[in-house]
């Protein structure tokens, strides 16, 4: 697979080749959670950690890797790991308010061209939530698409 099939264009090259430190390849991230992350690359899939520096210099949760993010990362061990040192430029984000009284932020992907957003048309339908979908994907600079399903077929037992 090359990095283009996996959405590296020129705006992302020119982001890598300002990268000064030497022996990194761009990699994607694939998969975030709890242990740790997923990078997919021309070298194939390798769990992956952020650098001590890295980690503990970021000043928000907003400054870390997410899903679709492209990122800088040195392999190890025959490719199987990898080592985040740097975040390419986002060109969108998709992100939230965490629950509760503190204003922060989760990051659900980066780097997305469009948002789906799929609504029943029935009882259920909420123009609220179209709108704070909307509103999310215009403050990401994700272009929304609008969706409404059909509600006159039910399916029975």
């Amino acid at each position: 697979m090359t990095l283009q099939h996996l959405g590296f264009n020129e705006w992302f090259a020119k982001a890598f080749d300002s990268v000064t430190i030497e022996n990194l390849t761009p990699a994607r991230i694939s998969e975030v959670d709890k242990s740790g992350y997923r990078v997919i690359g021309e070298s194939g899939t390798a769990k992956a950690e952020l650098t001590g520096k890295f980690m503990f210099a970021a000043p928000s949760s907003e400054q870390l890797p997410t899903t679709g993010d492209w990122v800088c990362v040195q392999y190890y061990d025959d490719n199987t790991l990898a080592i985040i040192h740097e975040i390419l430029p986002r060109k969108s984000v998709l992100k939230r308010k965490t629950p509760g009284k503190n204003i922060d932020f989760q990051l659900i992907a980066a780097n997305i061209d469009f948002a789906l957003i799929v609504e029943a048309a029935e009882s259920n339908f909420n123009l609220n939530r179209i709108e704070r979908f909307l509103l999310m994907a215009n403050e990401g600079k994700i272009t929304p698409i609008i969706l409404l399903s059909k509600s006159d077929q039910h399916l029975t037992d």
